[in-house]
């Protein structure tokens, strides 16, 4: 097994220690049961050359989408917080056209910050994933159903865009940025 001096963790990430943070939300995040950390692709192209053509590293980042998996209260609070941000954004029927006004003058305006906070296996704070300019997209249906022998809480998920991420590091309680990470 290789060595080196710069490997100063050897832990696994704990999939059950996170939080998720989203103000505008406050129903939503109580209820979280999943988060994705949306993986990145960077394109490429190609340039010719006498010889033939090769590949070079392109200058877009495509993020992949933010999802979370969450559970429906009884009230549907948690659903339709999601629910009444998306009808904010788009007009639904005829007479909400001021609605993405409204909702542009709000506090909480028509795109928000989120946070994804990962703990250690001590549930210390160890990294935070900064999402900038999240919105929704889409919101999975609700199912529900008189078949099965067990009730089963209903889940729905809830997919975001946002313009890109950050990752910090928590050392602390002080953020600094991962080595390697443009900022």
């Amino acid at each position: 097994m290789p060595t080196s001096s710069k490997v100063k963790n050897l832990n696994l990430l704990n999939p059950l220690g996170f939080e998720f943070v989203l103000a505008r939300s406050p129903n939503l995040v109580w209820f979280i049961q999943g988060v994705n950390v949306p993986g990145v692709s960077l394109g490429d192209s190609s340039q010719s050359y006498s010889t033939g053509k090769a590949s070079i590293p392109g200058d877009d980042l495509e993020y992949n989408e933010l999802s979370l998996t969450f559970l429906v209260d009884e009230s549907l609070n948690s659903w339709r917080e999601m629910y009444n941000w998306m009808r904010g954004i788009a007009p639904t029927q005829i007479g909400d056209d001021n609605q993405y006004d409204t909702l542009k003058k709000s506090d909480f305006g028509v795109v928000s910050d989120a946070t994804l906070i990962i703990h250690t296996n001590a549930s210390n704070p160890n990294i935070k994933f900064e999402f900038k300019d999240v919105y929704p997209l889409s919101l999975s249906d609700i199912d529900l159903s008189v078949v099965g022998s067990e009730v089963e809480p209903i889940q729905s998920t809830i997919s975001f865009r946002y313009t890109r991420y950050d990752i910090l590091t928590v050392n602390d309680q002080e953020e600094s940025a991962v080595e390697g990470n443009v900022l």
